[in-house]
């Protein structure tokens, strides 16, 4: 059973959580400050704007220790989250927010005794002694018949007290025989529950060439489990569940603007989930919401693959400062190219990669652990490079004149002293043969797809309600779901230290998952432009909008449904708006003026329908 309530003071919603975590975030900065500072020689400041931080620190605590003890003298840490708290295993916001299934405690195996000898009968072979496994577990003394019987059947039946050596009694059946004297001289124990008639156990055999026990031997351990099986069920309270499933299809219909749907119409939708999210016929659970769902699947899994490398979380300052404020890192190829003039009457297609962030997540190598930082690279070693994650900075401006003129556009701060992912890099490299001088790089020698596992299973899903996504509303309203759950957790969560504070919280592999699907977008563009010779007006993200006379259907791409495919997404004519938005250079503009105009086409033809 989850937690029933959580303490108000120590909460993850509570004043102390939040003013807690503002007082690390603020000594964080002023840590960061004072270490730039010693890196780049501003040892003697100024420092007004760090001493302000540490002031704002200070007052933090005070508060925070103005709100008094948080725990009582008997609260314990927490399970997920290590805080203390008088709830057994942990919060009830954390329970909400975990990857672990609620704690259950471990049952040994019990090893099976050896027969009993009546009597009245005099034993014709030597009684055998007990085998085991060899175990840390303590040994155990002897144990009854009817000891074993009990365990039995009753498993999780504690372990009977010891008795004194004595010759065991099996009473015969059906009427149970009287206590004999060595059975009276045992200590008094709990009355075991009836034993099992013969036809439900199987007899016990002994073993002719097993020797006599010795008397003063300690008792052979009961066989027991070695090491704790995995993981299978991932635990979600039923009401808990369907409440935060309910929330997110709220703010999905609402985001979207599309009438809210009924509560049976959920209902049906959140089985539809557990039955097409599964991994070993289990179904993934629903929690929190579709980001902290992302995070509890990918935790989950690692559970039920033992061949996952489990992640550690990223320490490097560099990365960090690169991934996070560095704007000489070029993670996109977003342009617009201003040697093309749209005029009216031509048309824009605008074509787009269906979950490309899932698809580049399921092939792109991720890094392991921290990076290796490189203040010099022979060209002889970009190669080897170039086949793993990382950032690579160039020492030149590479030489673009042979380059096509949609790439030339895309790159304009390819300069000295830029950052580049390793995909984007190999991307330059091997399919255009341009030339890179590199300077410096950070690279991770221990690598692997990392999300492949996670993106397969919703994948599958993806595919399993996308095929019944037409006829069944309730796995069209699931598929929507899934959609949000991979395109938060890949976006946004592996990079959110707000909302993700796990070992999964990497902005490294988010640069390179989103360098990958920019730079396989990128190669497929190239083919149209080679083999259709298609004129490309520009590009955002995964979208690219090509212009022509006519609605163009490229015959390079693959249109399908499938992650990391083709689908076309808008045809706009171009109108004034559309070629002034070009004219501004401004790729957001652009976009906006595109999908104004693909608007207005489509409620005119839907007027003129009859």
């Amino acid at each position: 059973m989850p937690p029933t309530s959580t303490a108000a003071d120590i909460g993850i919603d509570s004043d102390a959580h939040h003013l807690v975590y503002a007082a690390d975030a603020a000594v964080l900065a002023a840590a960061t400050d004072i270490r730039r500072a010693i890196q780049y020689g501003h040892w003697v400041g100024p420092w007004d704007d760090t001493i302000d931080t540490l002031r704002r620190a200070a007052h933090t605590l005070r508060q925070l220790q103005a709100l008094g003890p948080p725990t009582t003298a008997d609260a314990a840490p927490c399970h997920w989250c290590g805080r203390p708290t008088t709830e057994t295993p942990g919060h009830r916001s954390c329970h909400a927010r975990a990857w672990h299934p609620t704690p259950t405690a471990a049952t040994p195996t019990a090893a099976p005794a050896p027969p009993a000898t009546p009597v009245d009968a005099a034993p014709t072979t030597p009684p055998p002694t007990a085998r085991a496994t060899p175990t840390d577990t303590p040994p155990t003394p002897p144990r009854t018949p009817a000891d074993v019987s009990s365990a039995t059947t009753d498993p999780a039946a504690p372990a009977p007290a010891a008795a004194a050596p004595a010759t065991m009694v099996a009473p015969p059946p059906p009427a149970p025989s009287p206590p004999t004297d060595a059975a009276v001289a045992s200590p008094p124990t709990a009355a075991p529950p009836p034993a099992p008639s013969p036809a439900t156990t199987p007899p016990l055999q002994a073993d002719a060439s097993s020797p006599p026990p010795d008397p003063t031997a300690p008792a052979p351990a009961p066989r027991a489990t070695v090491r704790r099986p995995p993981v299978r069920t991932f635990f979600q309270d039923a009401a808990t569940e369907r409440a935060d499933f309910t929330r997110a299809v709220r703010r999905i219909t609402a985001r979207d603007h599309t009438p809210p749907p009924s509560d049976t119409l959920i209902t049906a939708a959140l089985h539809a989930w557990h039955t097409a999210v599964t991994a070993k016929d289990e179904p993934c659970r629903f929690v929190s919401s579709s980001g902290h769902t992302g995070v509890s699947a990918y935790h989950w899994l690692m559970t039920m693959h033992g061949a996952m490398t489990k992640p550690t979380a990223l320490r490097s300052e560099r990365v960090e400062e690169l991934s996070r404020r560095d704007r000489t890192l070029i993670r996109s190829l977003s342009f617009v190219d201003p040697d093309t003039t749209p005029v009216v009457g031509q048309v824009i297609t605008e074509v787009d990669v269906n979950a490309q962030y899932l698809a580049a997540a399921r092939s792109v190598d991720l890094g392991d652990g921290e990076p290796v930082e490189l203040d010099h690279v022979d060209p002889a070693d970009l190669p080897a490079l170039l086949k793993r994650p990382g950032y690579l900075r160039l020492a030149t401006t590479p030489d673009l004149t042979n380059a096509p003129a949609h790439l030339r556009h895309a790159l304009p701060r390819l300069v000295v002293g830029a950052w580049l992912p390793t995909p984007i890099a190999a991307y330059l490299h091997r399919d255009h043969n341009i030339g890179l001088d590199i300077a410096g790089a950070i690279t991770w020698p221990a690598s692997g797809r990392r999300l492949s596992v996670w993106c397969e299973m919703f994948a599958n899903g993806r595919a399993t309600l996308t095929a019944t996504a037409d006829t069944d509303p309730a796995a069209a309203l699931a598929l929507r779901v899934v959609k949000d759950v991979y395109t938060r957790y890949l976006g946004g969560y592996l990079r959110s230290k707000t909302h993700n504070r796990g070992p999964t919280c990497r902005t490294d592999w988010h640069d390179m998952l989103v360098a990958q699907g920019v730079a396989n977008a990128a190669r497929a563009i190239d083919k149209t432009v080679t083999t259709d010779g298609t004129t490309v007006l520009g590009s955002l993200k995964d979208a690219y909008w090509l212009l022509a006379d006519t609605p163009t259907h490229p015959t390079v791409l693959t249109f399908s449904p499938q992650p990391g495919k083709w689908k076309r997404n808008r045809v706009a004519p171009v109108t004034p708006a559309v070629i002034d938005a070009h004219r501004t250079g401004r790729v957001g503009l652009l976009r906006q003026a595109i999908t104004a105009s693909d608007t207005a086409a489509s409620d005119t033809a839907a007027e003129d329908t009859p």
